[in-house]
């Protein structure tokens, strides 16, 4: 009797062995299985990365054409810029050989110039520089100027109007932007005209101050204390593009994006 229970009882253990043992083949199945899910996952992430490696680099190359087309589309958009500057040379070189450069350096872009017509000062240096370095130069003249001789006559193309304030207008018609170099009276006649306009949406043109050996740093000063003292919003204090190197403010005028102006008073907006 003992030996028939014992024999059950071997009987049974060695059921209960089997059993394990295929429950231990079983895990080992499932093991053998997550780790091949886990590998398959791995390899979805590696793809998925290389996937997000591979969008982020077109996307990277998709905003680099489009900048690049922006500028191209910006460039081809500023055909003329009209410059402001004086009849008078000044008595430092400098100006005049700003004014030169300048000439040149649109010429070179491909970038027309509209000004004041003149053949004296700046004005007069500014167009023959341009011109020997092929480049286009319109001149806008009123009639009464063009009596006292005072009209560059190697002009591109030569407007003659009624008047100071349709010359102004004229001007702002041919352009897309606005350079300002030194000069008096008239010069900051023009470059404030146009300033008021776009500070009160009626323009959108880039507007540049080249400031030549600093020629324009008390007016800049004057505009940051205007804005200070509550008579120009900070937003308009910046529509003055302001470099003291004739390339980069070019640059800066040909990738400006007009921004909705806001409003002119303080006390109402």
């Amino acid at each position: 009797t003992e030996n028939r229970e014992q024999r059950t009882e071997n009987r049974e253990q060695r059921t209960e062995n089997r059993e394990q043992t295929t429950d231990n083949r079983e895990q080992r199945t499932e093991n053998r299985q997550q780790r091949t899910e886990n590998r398959e996952q791995r390899t979805d992430n590696r793809e998925q990365r290389t996937d997000n490696r591979e969008q982020r680099t077109e996307n990277r190359e998709q905003t680099t054409e489009n900048r690049e087309q922006r500028t191209e589309n910006r460039e081809h958009m500023i055909q003329h810029l009209s410059v402001f500057c004086g009849s008078s040379a000044g008595f430092n070189e400098i100006y005049a050989e700003a004014a030169r450069t300048l000439g040149r350096e649109l010429a070179r872009r491909g970038i027309g110039i509209v000004y004041g017509a003149g053949n004296v000062g700046l004005m007069g240096v500014l167009a023959d520089a341009a011109l020997a370095a092929g480049g286009q130069v319109v001149g806008v003249i009123p009639h009464f100027l063009q009596e006292k001789e005072l009209c560059h006559t190697g002009l591109t193309e030569v407007y003659l109007v009624n008047s100071m304030y349709e010359r102004k207008v004229k001007m702002a018609q041919l352009s897309q932007g606005v350079i300002t170099l030194p000069g008096g009276y008239g010069t900051l006649d023009e470059l404030f005209e146009m300033v008021t306009l776009v500070q009160l949406g009626q323009d959108s043109q880039p507007i540049g101050l080249l400031n030549v050996n600093g020629f324009f740093d008390q007016l800049i000063a004057y505009v940051a204390h205007a804005s200070q003292e509550g008579f120009i919003k900070p937003f308009h204090r910046d529509l003055l593009i302001v470099e003291n190197e004739t390339s980069a403010l070019i640059d800066r005028l040909v990738a400006y994006e007009h921004k909705p102006v806001e409003g002119k008073w303080w006390n109402r907006f």
